[in-house]
């Protein structure tokens, strides 16, 4: 297996009140016997992230060391330091994710959740972490999850293990029931998910000593410590015995400090279009054309504009798959723009919105330089993708109760919303690796193409990762018939079921072997970041917690048995693969835990956001700007920037009669009159 195989595992289509917040960080983590980040085996190994003097920690020329520059400053950092004047890294690429609720490592510290809360003797763990530590395994191969044996001997008392993913992803989220769509939704619901995620949250593995990837699989001898490989049994309908490769999650340098390890987002947390720019200075000057406030592009052949060409040094980072000798490789302002077709279509769209942008204000105010228009036109665009955030995609997730029930609704006119400095915008470990992937259930197994004036053939998605040529397929309609395929197709539904093309089929083209199993690395990531179990989690978010398999209510009742069968005991089973499975409330797509979740992080980055195009105060937008914004449809923008003429008005829900096809020229479009100086 290539490197790129390890690199995509970490890139994939992956509450309470705040007082109880620092509480629940703390919770569980016992005295540091060596770094809580001590997981590479290199001499010269960076054990712990740091940030990097150039672009994260160190802004004091730019912003000045207590931020005094940002204090009136309309435009953010590139780096997302100083938002919070008082605490310039909230929300910052480079930090420690926060929490909502406890922490779950096996030994309170480092080590990925293992054992049943059951004994042999079918008696509940009385254990507390911390305590009786000559009764835990502490050799650090136990990390490895390399026994056969469904009992661990702990002192004079065996214990059982947990079930290892692979088996709970069979046993719940795959099966001979077919899944079934989402008729009210378009599928560009999912691909809005996946690009806003790629916006606001990025984790990348721990790397040898020579910054290379690690590889964990097939030999399971002589394994870094940082491998937490999936057990392949001999049964298995699909992969070959022997064990799935897994890294875990680097640690942040913030990990000393807690006394737990912690893992850091490479992001900045706001809705900033950082996936369109990037989230630091350096790059900026990779994607920026420097003249007009434009961003570079590729101009083919044919003269269709596309995202520009990957330079030598990010191929590297990015290895998109070669054929017939091409070497394809788009840039954007995150490292996964190619994954998958779908985004890169809507990278390509974004890109084409910006500049459009900027040149309509170099014309209403030619005075201004390359610097001012580019600014400009990089907050509006971040303006424009929080409302359609908040207007149009969270009112989906999460229903209009859900909404209400966190402040999330947009306000009607020009009415303003207020910011507030002691909300801590951090991604939080919850949302990022469990509660936010409940988007892997609205995936299909094709990424769809439809154009009017030219005969189209869906995509296979396991033959597509890393596989942008799509794109350039100008015979099949390139960019537009991706985004009117998406347009035109519904998402599945989102419960337990996720398409066999990324649980049995995930990177399958990237690699010699048959691929990987996205629900097992979601299981397996909620181990390593020490994610609490989903009845841990429900109670931290004031949901009721269920004492035996039957109390699961939030659960359909044909898959409570299932969880019975696969795990001991209710307080074992992981949080994601219980969350995706939690029947709808109300309004909305998700269950109780992950609305929770989801509704928490989004209220983070709406009033811990100084930035925030609702708000008021001095770097907030004009009355008549932020009408403008307002004025804003994602399908519009579809629009403007792919040659499509008819659209449904809401772009993220299924045509249908109270949604109806329209002329382009028909939707409100972007009024830029009120930036003219």
């Amino acid at each position: 297996m290539g490197k790129l195989a390890v690199l995509l595992l970490f890139i994939s289509l992956p509450l309470i009140i705040w007082a109880q917040q620092s509480n629940n960080r703390g919770q569980g983590a016992g005295q540091l016997k060596n770094e809580p980040g001590d997981s590479s085996t290199g001499p010269n190994s960076s054990i712990l992230h740091k940030k990097s003097k150039d672009s994260k920690d160190s802004k004091d020329s730019e912003n000045g060391k207590n931020c005094t520059s940002a204090k009136d400053s309309k435009f953010r950092t590139a780096d997302g330091t100083c938002n919070n004047l008082e605490n310039k890294e909230w929300g910052s690429a480079g930090v420690a994710f926060d929490r909502l609720g406890p922490i779950s490592y096996e030994d309170g510290i480092k080590k990925p959740r293992k054992f049943s809360v059951v004994f042999r003797r079918g008696k509940r763990d009385d254990h507390q972490q911390g305590d009786n530590d000559d009764n835990q395994q502490d050799d650090d191969d136990d990390d490895n999850l390399q026994d056969d044996d469904d009992v661990i001997f702990m002192g004079r008392r065996r214990r059982f293990k947990l079930p290892g993913p692979r088996a709970v992803s069979l046993a719940i989220h795959t099966g001979n029931e077919p899944a079934l769509d989402n008729r009210a939704l378009s599928l560009m619901v999912m691909q809005w998910g996946q690009f806003l995620d790629h916006d606001i949250t990025l984790t990348l593995p721990v790397t040898d000593e020579n910054g290379d990837f690690i590889h964990c699989c097939p030999k399971m001898s002589n394994q870094s410590k940082a491998c937490l490989p999936i057990k392949i049994d001999s049964s298995d309908p699909t992969f070959e015995e022997g064990c799935m490769s897994f890294v875990r999650s680097a640690p942040s340098e913030d990990s000393r400090e807690l006394g737990y390890r912690e893992q850091f987002n490479v992001n900045t947390a706001f809705i900033d279009a950082s996936n369109v720019y990037g989230s630091g200075e350096q790059d900026f000057d990779r994607l920026r054309n420097f003249t007009g406030g434009l961003l570079k592009v590729f101009r083919a052949a044919d003269s269709d504009r596309y995202l520009p060409w990957a330079e030598t040094e990010e191929k590297k980072k990015l290895e998109c798959q070669v054929r017939e000798g091409k070497d394809i490789c788009f840039a954007a302002g995150d490292v996964r723009v190619n994954e998958q077709p779908g985004l890169t279509a809507m990278h390509t769209t974004w890109l084409y919105e910006h500049n459009r942008i900027a040149r309509a204000l170099s014309k209403l105010n030619p005075q201004w330089n390359d610097e001012r228009l580019f600014q400009e036109a990089r907050r509006i665009l971040g303006a424009m993708m929080q409302h359609i955030t908040y207007n149009e995609f969270l009112p989906i997730i999460l229903g209009e109760s859900g909404m209400t029930t966190y402040g999330l609704k947009v306000k009607p006119g020009a009415q303003r919303s207020t910011y507030n400095s002691a909300v801590n915008p951090t991604v939080v470990n919850e949302f990022s690796a469990a509660a936010y992937r409940f988007g892997h259930s609205l995936l299909q197994n094709f990424i769809p193409r439809f154009d009017q004036e030219t005969d189209t053939d869906n995509l296979r998605l396991r033959d597509n990762f890393f596989c942008p040529f799509a794109l350039l397929d100008s015979l099949q309609g390139g960019v537009k018939s991706i985004i009117n395929g998406l347009l035109h197709t519904h998402p599945q539904k989102v419960d337990n079921k996720v398409t066999e093309e990324v649980t049995n089929h995930l990177f399958e083209n990237t690699v010699a072997m048959p691929g990987f199993d996205l629900v097992s690395l979601n299981i397996q990531r909620g181990r390593d970041h020490g994610l609490p179990s989903y009845n841990t989690m429900r109670e931290a978010c004031g949901l009721e917690k269920a004492t035996d398999f039957d109390g699961l209510q939030d659960l359909p009742e044909r898959l409570r048995t299932l969880y019975h069968s696969v795990y001991r005991h209710v307080d074992d089973i992981d949080l994601w693969t219980a969350g995706v499975s939690e029947i709808p409330r109300n309004d909305g797509l998700l269950g109780p835990t992950f609305s929770c979740i989801i509704g928490q992080q989004f209220r983070r980055l709406k009033y811990g956001d100084r930035y925030f195009y609702q708000h008021s105060g001095e770097t907030g937008l004009t009355e008549d700007q932020l009408l403008s914004i307002k004025g804003v449809l994602l399908s519009r923008v579809m629009c403007e920037n792919t040659g499509i003429t008819q659209v449904q008005k809401q772009a993220l829900k299924a045509v249908g009669e109270s949604n109806p096809y329209v002329d382009c020229n028909a939707l409100p479009g972007l009024d830029l009159s009120p930036w003219k100086e």
